[in-house]
């Protein structure tokens, strides 16, 4: 019989257990050859937390097409709200 995981903590950050200091390295390996990218540090806890508060806040950045993307949420809503009412099941 399989045994239970643990229960399921709810979503973590990709960085969770790194150090702040952490310099995460990127190999591209393509038929031509490969290279390396260093990218600088960061605590990524911090920096989601920071945004997060941002944006509660309102004093966020603007991001561009923001605009576009809100456009296209409405248009697939409109278009959930018009399939449930012409009886398809939710999630079709």
């Amino acid at each position: 019989m399989r045994q239970p995981g643990p229960p399921h903590r709810g979503p973590r950050l990709h960085s969770a257990g790194r150090p702040a200091g952490h310099r995460p390295r990127l190999l591209l390996e393509n038929a031509s050859g490969s290279r390396t990218i260093d990218f600088p540090a960061d605590d990524q806890v911090a920096a989601a937390l920071a945004a997060f508060t941002a944006a509660v806040a309102g004093t966020a950045p603007a991001v561009d097409g923001a605009h576009d993307l809100l456009a296209q949420a409405d248009v697939l809503f409109a278009i959930r709200r018009a399939a449930a009412k012409n009886g398809a099941p939710p999630g079709s």
